[in-house]
């Protein structure tokens, strides 16, 4: 088992616990700066994990998970509303169209309050600021790996990898607001996705568990077909593990990853046709460092998130002012733990996660209390 393989298994695993999360009760806190629970949700008999959180103002943010109890799964959804986060009561017609006792997992995305997008690999609920409407994904893709893009309640794109036979394909759908409609697929398969518009979307493949042989490959799409980008030699497959992607602009990308070589933490900026890469050194006592996730900070720098292979030690850091701070180990203890996504909140210098800690699903906040 090679190194690569070796991060499969652990990301592999840690997906597993994911999935074992569920419901209750909030604990809030409100003191200190620095990444530190804030809400705590549990239930006696179930697990909970929140794996998704948007924010979309100081007073309005929405965070999506799982809960799990025996072998019965259902959407765990909570909001905050400028005083605290509490638990969203989902009609049926949401949990049916999500399906979680199948897919075990729930996604979410806002452009606004009034476009609000909770999603699973089987359908979609989107609350429109009164209600929710529901559907599900074409029947082709469904049950199958994909990435969620939402640019308004008339435009979202589901990218993906259809595994369901013995030869993976990509795919790609577009929604207009009243159906979905099959698109130029990928060029490459098992890939991340994310966009900074509907005319900007880029895929990256040579992340964890690719064949050592697999060319890395990075394409865009702008608007009507999709194109390589050339990358640096120290982004190959063989040299560098790509775990994160960031689109800011049309000539604006990150890729984050890891130095297989030497297990350091990995950046890299392509602007305006140019690639500029960084190493950022692992924390000695934890050895690996693979940046796994990259969101924008609000304020033209970006969050990303860390971990290492094998143990429950994430940990963040902050690329401002054109230079990276950290990283920072956030302050959620636990035998278990996990930080699975990060939002800035607009308007202010303070961002909300999501994750796990032991058998609870946990708010994380950083920097000064939104309100």
């Amino acid at each position: 088992m090679n190194m690569k393989q070796v991060a499969r298994a652990a990301c592999v695993a840690a997906s597993s616990l994911l999935v074992l999360a569920a419901a209750a009760l909030p604990a809030q806190a409100s003191t200190g700066t620095g990444w530190r629970i804030f809400a705590r949700f549990s239930a006696h008999g179930a697990q909970i994990s929140l794996n998704g959180v948007a924010a979309i103002s100081a007073q309005d943010a929405w965070a999506a998970g799982t809960s799990l109890k025996g072998s019965t799964s259902s959407a765990f959804v909570v909001r905050w509303n400028g005083k605290s986060w509490r638990q969203v009561k989902l009609p049926g017609s949401v949990k049916t169209a999500l399906d979680t006792a199948k897919t075990q997992s729930v996604g979410i995305r806002a452009t606004g309050s009034a476009d609000v997008w909770l999603y699973s690999a089987h359908g979609y609920a989107r609350w429109t600021g009164h209600s929710w409407r529901t559907g599900t994904f074409p029947a082709a893709v469904r049950n199958q790996p994909a990435g969620l893009l939402v640019f308004s309640s008339r435009d979202a794109w589901l990218v993906g990898t259809n595994d369901a036979s013995s030869t993976a394909t990509a795919f790609a759908e577009q929604y207009n607001g009243h159906g979905w409609q099959a698109m130029p697929p990928p060029p490459v398969t098992y890939f991340q996705v994310a966009a900074s518009s509907a005319k900007s979307i880029c895929v990256v493949n040579g992340g964890v568990g690719e064949a050592s042989d697999t060319t890395t490959v990075l394409a865009c799409w702008h608007g009507s077909s999709w194109q390589d980008v050339t990358l640096p030699a120290s982004l190959d497959q063989q040299d560098a593990t790509i775990g994160s992607i960031l689109v800011s602009s049309p000539d604006s990308v990150w890729l984050g990853g890891e130095v297989n070589a030497s297990g350091d933490g990995l950046a890299a900026h392509w602007l305006n046709g140019t690639w500029h890469v960084t190493t950022l050194p692992a924390v000695t006592t934890l050895g690996q460092d693979v940046l796994s996730l990259l969101v924008p900070d609000g304020h033209g720098g970006m969050w990303a998130r860390g971990y290492a292979p094998f143990t429950p030690a994430y940990r963040i850091w902050h690329y401002t002012g054109g230079h990276w701070a950290g990283p920072t180990m956030p302050n959620i203890g636990g035998s278990i733990n996990s930080l699975l996504d990060i939002a800035a909140v607009p308007g202010t210098s303070s961002a909300w996660a999501v994750g796990l800690r032991n058998n609870d699903g946990i708010v994380v906040l950083h920097g000064r209390r939104p309100a």
